[in-house]
């Protein structure tokens, strides 16, 4: 399999001309379009190979999204992981596979492009740059675009055959990927995240199946008001668990407990 990324001027060309060509993107299943477009307007290709890997495929499309995405974080970073964190924040590497290799894949993996009723232009456009380019800034953009979130994912939940994924769980996986890994930069710092993962696990273990918006995204919310007072970085793993874990009791038994007092944290909390 080879990969290629897309030259600059082609994803500049691309996304400022996507009132004109996103229709393309709904009636080809085939991105040779790209090609030809390019060569047409600049007399070249608008792709260039930057590595041959062995042959790999993403999860089966017959699948719940929310597995499709699950496994695709694996299957991405098993395949790809030789590249490092300035090449995986590269629009042009994420926006070359997206219109070569997997293309076809994408376009079947959101159901929207084969429909025979097409969307109306801003909407099409605006799902476009997120799905096939990056679009709102680099943090945003590798954690919008189809494959590179699942890339970012996988990197971050790696370790011991992505024991951290699993605990994480594939239900609501979307949810859980812009709460967790997006929303929140905290989740970048490893000790921060594994405290996090350990209190998923302590419901898990115990049968007790959590909501993403009603007991992951608050907790979540908890720890960034903490870290206005406090650096979470000094915090221990250990520490971040307990506080996730109350947090968490708090909201299933209907309490609300003080745990910040002026921007400092209640050590009795921990």
């Amino acid at each position: 399999m080879d990969l290629y990324y897309m030259k600059q001027e082609a994803v500049d060309f691309l996304k400022e001309n996507l009132d004109e060509f996103y229709i393309n993107y709904y009636k080809d299943d085939n991105p040779k379009w790209v090609v030809d477009l390019y060569m047409k307007e600049f007399g070249e290709e608008p792709f260039i190979k930057f590595k041959t890997i062995e042959n790999f495929e993403l999860y089966p499309i017959n699948n719940s999204k929310s597995k499709i995405e699950f496994e695709n974080c694996k299957i991405l970073y098993k395949n790809i992981n030789f590249l490092n964190e300035t090449e995986a924040s590269d629009e042009r590497i994420w926006a070359g596979l997206c219109h070569s290799a997997f293309y076809s894949y994408i376009r079947n993996r959101w159901e929207d492009y084969n429909k025979l009723e097409i969307e109306k232009k801003n909407k099409a456009i605006g799902k476009i740059k997120s799905r096939f380019f990056f679009s709102g800034g680099i943090r945003a953009g590798i954690y919008r675009n189809t494959l590179s979130k699942c890339w970012w994912v996988g990197k971050n939940t790696y370790e011991n055959n992505f024991e951290k994924l699993d605990i994480i769980g594939s239900d609501d996986i979307s949810t859980k990927i812009n709460e967790i890994f997006y929303s929140n930069k905290f989740s970048s710092n490893s000790i921060i995240l594994n405290g996090i993962i350990k209190g998923i696990k302590y419901f898990n273990d115990k049968e007790i199946k959590l909501d993403t918006k009603l007991h992951i995204r608050p907790t979540l919310q908890l720890l960034n008001v903490i870290g206005g007072g406090i650096v979470l970085d000094y915090l221990e793993e250990e520490e971040i668990t307990k506080i996730f874990i109350n947090n968490v009791k708090s909201i299933i038994e209907k309490k609300t407990p003080s745990i910040v007092v002026n921007n400092v944290i209640d050590k009795e909390y921990i």
